[in-house]
């Protein structure tokens, strides 16, 4: 009989960063003792730092914790983690992370089956705005994709609306806590206006708030879709830019000089050639959603360039709606920083995660139910005799069940899926098919024309080849 290796299932990764004397072991300790989170899975952790905080693995709730060391970033590699799965065959990973290596050494290295469930930063609230000021860029790094930011040893005698600036200019969508001495947290509050007004029939943005305007816009796109906004840009003329366009922009700072870098959006203007290259100008425009058409399903160079401005003016996901033409989509993806993907026909994201090198690139995958379909057909077919019921005949296949979403022909990968809680969740997507399979919520098959929309604006830009 044939040896039959079977793909490891999805690995959720639980990734603990700050800096050293932040409180990561402390917390990662007690989360151990707790038998609402430890039951005895299968559990690897990874300690990339040594603090005076030492590990009691006798007061965790249950067994199976495979602790490993990596002392050197340089062994952070994707062929040591492979060992160690093929070694423990973890259900789970719990990383407290070095705060003195950038991420990026992690990302990259993580197996294909690995994805980062949660991430929380701690820090010490008496350092946090020295470190801030001494080492910016690797406190920017750390700030930049946590979903929870802990400020422990916190008292009432500290600035927290200096330290709440400090985070919210680099993120505005992770929570904070601050932990006092006595195991009280108290969780931020402060609002956070923007200094332009959103619902004005023109938002004016002023120099001072480019910035934090691109960012925003970058995070939350339907707040802006099919407003006007008011803003002075520089114009770059390209090439590559699909006709009738050209790239207004700006050089932004995220945390030093060294990372200056040049964002902008691409932006449709009939006399865009009278535009003088690199000038500056005050632009008035519509902000709206663009669709365009590859005419094949595989990818080129052409695609990629255009690609390339979509992601450099902005645009934070492309749906790859083509096999593999993914590949065009992920050339361009990976070159800026945060840049997402959707797949489609299967779960693609172990494909364009690998292909791209980023492990986090794929948002989600528009599937096609191929197992669901297989199985109702061999069953209907072979063990139901039904030939006749399917036999010379063209079906179109979608829902056929409200609770269970995985039963569908058409559907969503339930692991691989990014997430967010008070974005989207698992349990907002099962009652999105719920309510499409009880007819609450009507989906259009109709492909003869753009579909019809509210909240958004789309503008098809016809064929890219």
């Amino acid at each position: 009989m044939a040896d039959k290796k079977q793909q490891a299932p999805d690995v959720p990764v639980y990734l603990f960063t700050g800096f050293l004397e932040a409180g990561k072991t402390k917390f990662i300790q007690e989360t151990l003792e707790d038998n609402r989170f430890h039951k005895g899975e299968r559990t690897l952790l990874l300690l990339c730092e040594d603090g005076e905080e030492v590990y009691e693995p006798d007061r965790f709730c249950a067994g199976n914790v495979y602790v490993r060391n990596v002392d050197e970033e340089s062994d952070l590699t994707r062929d040591y983690l492979l060992a160690l799965q093929d070694e423990l065959h973890p259900e789970r990973v719990l990383v407290e992370y070095n705060g003195m290596w950038m991420l990026d050494s992690l990302y990259g290295s993580l197996p294909e089956n690995w994805a980062v469930a949660q991430e929380f930063l701690f820090c010490d609230a008496t350092t946090f705005v020295s470190y801030n000021a001494n080492m910016r860029q690797l406190t920017v790094d750390k700030l930049k994709s946590a979903e929870l930011v802990v400020l422990n040893r916190y008292n009432d005698s500290m600035d927290r609306m200096e330290m709440h600036r400090i985070i919210r200019a680099i993120s505005r969508r992770c929570d904070i806590a601050y932990e006092y001495t006595d195991g009280k947290v108290v969780y931020d509050d402060i609002e956070d206006p923007l200094p332009f007004d959103v619902d004005a029939p023109v938002i004016e943005i002023e120099d001072r708030d480019f910035a934090l305007w691109y960012r925003d816009m970058s995070e939350e796109p339907k707040k802006y879709d099919g407003k006007t906004v008011e803003v002075k840009c520089r114009c770059l003329v390209r090439k590559n830019v699909p006709k009738g366009c050209f790239i207004a922009g700006r050089h932004i700072m995220t945390c030093c000089v060294q990372d200056i870098q040049f964002v902008g959006m691409p932006c449709k203007y009939d006399d865009y050639k009278s535009l003088e290259q690199r000038s500056w100008i005050n632009i008035t425009a519509k902000v709206n959603v663009k669709y365009a058409y590859g005419n094949q399903f595989n990818g080129d160079p052409d695609i990629t360039a255009a690609m390339d401005t979509w992601y450099a003016g902005g645009t934070q996901v492309v749906f790859a709606c083509g096999g593999g033409i993914f590949t065009s989509a992920a050339d361009a993806a990976k070159k800026v920083s945060g840049a997402k993907m959707i797949g489609v026909d299967v779960d693609q994201a172990g494909v364009i995660n690998g292909y791209s090198g980023v492990e986090d690139m794929t948002v989600t995958s528009a599937m096609k139910g191929l197992a669901a379909t297989v199985k109702t057909m061999l069953t209907e077919t072979i063990l139901n005799n039904n030939w006749d019921k399917f036999g010379g005949k063209v079906e179109s296949l979608g829902l056929v069940s409200g609770d269970d979403p995985e039963l569908n022909y058409v559907q969503i990968p339930m692991t691989s899926t990014q997430w967010a809680d008070g974005k989207f969740t698992q349990a907002d997507y099962k009652a999105l098919v719920k309510a499409m399979f009880d007819g609450t919520v009507k989906v259009s098959n109709d492909i003869t024309a753009m579909p019809k929309t509210t909240t958004i604006t789309v503008e098809d830009l016809g064929n890219l080849k």
